[in-house]
């Protein structure tokens, strides 16, 4: 199973937007993770989550400051064509919970989180659990009913 099939869109916010924009997209879209690309958009520079916000809040940083000032850098850059366990193991080395995916040309595709990956995990093992006589190892293409796959 690629990462494609897993991620989700999440907003993209120029470096010079203010915390309080960033407030209002995550309360409007529901979203755990805003990705901060630099002026231009020909770079990422960080992400912002619901903690960095109330962090920054009580550090005393202006709602009006650039989010820049408070992105963070604790994510992984993957490939779209990426697989999920190549990914789970990418945040085992990494400490990260989040991955930017990006396609060959470098747009940004989604983000994918360590939760996102274990619900899909979680989701299998109880499609494995009522369907005994599958055998799964560890990759949703490699299903297999007896010695055939399906």
């Amino acid at each position: 199973m690629s990462v494609l099939e897993t991620l989700r869109k999440v907003p993209v916010v120029g470096e010079n937007a203010k915390i309080i924009d960033v407030i209002e997209l995550i309360a409007n879209t529901d979203a755990d993770v805003v990705v901060v690309v630099s002026s231009s958009g020909n770079s990422i520079r960080g992400i912002v989550t619901p903690k960095d916000v109330v962090k920054a809040i009580a550090r005393g940083i202006g709602l009006d400051s650039p989010v820049a000032k408070i992105a963070n850098n604790k994510f992984v850059l993957v490939s779209a064509r990426s697989g999920i366990w190549s990914v789970i193991k990418i945040f085992q080395e990494s400490g990260s919970e989040f991955a930017i995916v990006v396609s060959e040309s470098g747009e940004i595709e989604g983000v994918i989180t360590l939760k996102d990956l274990i619900r899909v995990n979680s989701l299998v093992g109880m499609i494995l659990s009522v369907m005994p006589h599958f055998r799964y190892d560890g990759y949703a293409s490699d299903v297999e009913l007896g010695r055939s796959k399906v």
